[in-house]
């Protein structure tokens, strides 16, 4: 199983470049967001799932809601797997972001319909996410 991190670049006018990576180092630093409890799982207090989908999605509305009061901020987003496939995600903005590892391209036309793989930037925080969900899937898909 395999850890992916997601970087959220922001150009400080809300234009978004997202990333994604497997393996290689994580984001560290800056300011830890909470993800709300029963995001995991309704009426919990977990942290972990063994849902990649469900880890993402959590990450992502935690990323949506801060956003609001952080919009010039560079966010991130980490999908650790313990190593038997239960996933731990963690948010934060600021620090300093995921780094090596693959580098997940986002499909053709992902951030814009019928586009190049040059769109790369979105003002759209809800496209930036799903794209970076789509191609973790993606990979995942592929035996990674």
């Amino acid at each position: 199983m395999s850890s992916y991190f997601l970087n959220i670049t922001n150009d400080g006018a809300g234009v978004l470049t997202p990333a994604a990576f497997r393996g290689g180092t994580a984001s560290s630093g800056g300011t830890t967001v909470t993800i709300p409890t029963g995001e995991l799982f309704a009426g919990t207090t977990q942290t972990t799932t063994k849902l990649l989908g469900l880890a993402i999605d959590a990450s992502f509305r935690a990323f949506v809601n801060s956003f609001v009061s952080n919009p010039t901020q560079n966010f991130y987003i980490n999908v650790v797997d313990d190593g038997n496939g239960v996933f731990t995600p963690t948010v934060r903005y600021g620090g300093t972001a995921a780094s090596g590892g693959t580098a997940l391209s986002l499909p053709k036309g992902e951030l814009f319909a019928g586009s190049s793989t040059a769109a790369t930037t979105t003002k759209l925080t809800g496209l930036a996410v799903g794209a970076l969900k789509r191609a973790i899937l993606n990979d995942r898909a592929a035996g990674n």
